[in-house]
């Protein structure tokens, strides 16, 4: 656990994160649609990434045929949008959520989680991991996405955020899935100074690679829970937090 003073670095980060929000115009469409800016169909997510166009939609029938299921998947700072253009079952969290599009997915099995994923931390994820029991999702995702980095940037630029929203999705992510997820800038630097993606991929059961953008990270057996860090002195304060919080 963290100690004393770990609890108050903890606290005023926190507390950074919710004045920003406060000072932030939340009644945007931008809000009140769950970062509607950043929920949009499969396609547009590849060319956000760089990817090819039809590479989500690819994916998904592989992993069909790969699995005899539907596969699910987990889109972060959004809404359903990019879950529904895939026809997959899933999960999608933004800051606020209509309830007449909750009502519309339901019977897909797809499902909106209001909240605030930074400062709310515990509350959404232990959301998350309740529905992930009710709906059959127990196994993990298929396909995680987090394409609202503009959004980490707007409440908290520190890398610390960055990495621990990071861990909170590869814990669920499905042995065979892939997480793909838009990185804020000051973490890009961060990932690229310290050669991460390379220490990962010395890793069992972890494929990671850059994205436009980005990061895609893809799981197999034997991965370990935790996506682990290298000894880079410039990690040294992200370890710490590691510790405490995971």
């Amino acid at each position: 656990m963290l100690d004393k003073r770990g609890q108050l670095s903890y606290q005023k980060e926190l507390n950074a994160i919710r004045q920003a929000k406060e000072a932030a115009d939340f009644k945007n469409d931008a809000h009140n649609k769950g970062w509607g800016i950043y929920g949009s169909d499969n396609v547009y997510y590849a060319y956000t990434f760089g990817l090819p166009y039809d590479f989500f939609k690819s994916r998904v029938d592989t992993t069909k045929y790969a699995t005899g299921r539907m596969p699910c998947g987990l889109d972060v700072m959004s809404n359903t949008a990019f879950l529904r253009s895939l026809g997959i079952e899933g999960i999608a969290i933004g800051f606020t959520k209509d309830e007449a599009e909750v009502r519309a997915e339901e019977p897909y099995n797809r499902h909106l989680i209001a909240g605030d994923i930074l400062a709310d931390r515990k509350k959404i994820w232990t959301e998350v991991d309740t529905m992930m029991t009710t709906y059959n999702f127990i196994n993990g995702f298929d396909f995680i996405t987090l394409r609202g980095a503009g959004g980490l940037v707007s409440l908290s630029d520190n890398p610390i955020v960055y990495h621990v929203l990071l861990q909170e999705m590869w814990k669920r992510l499905a042995v065979g899935g892939i997480l793909v997820s838009e990185v804020p800038y000051v973490s890009q630097n961060l990932i690229k100074e310290t050669n991460i993606i390379g220490y990962w991929n010395l890793t069992k059961g972890i494929k990671a690679d850059y994205v436009s953008r980005g990061i895609s990270l893809e799981k197999s057996d034997g991965a370990p829970m935790q996506l682990p860090l290298n000894f880079s002195p410039l990690l040294s304060t992200i370890r710490d937090w590691h510790k405490g919080l995971f």
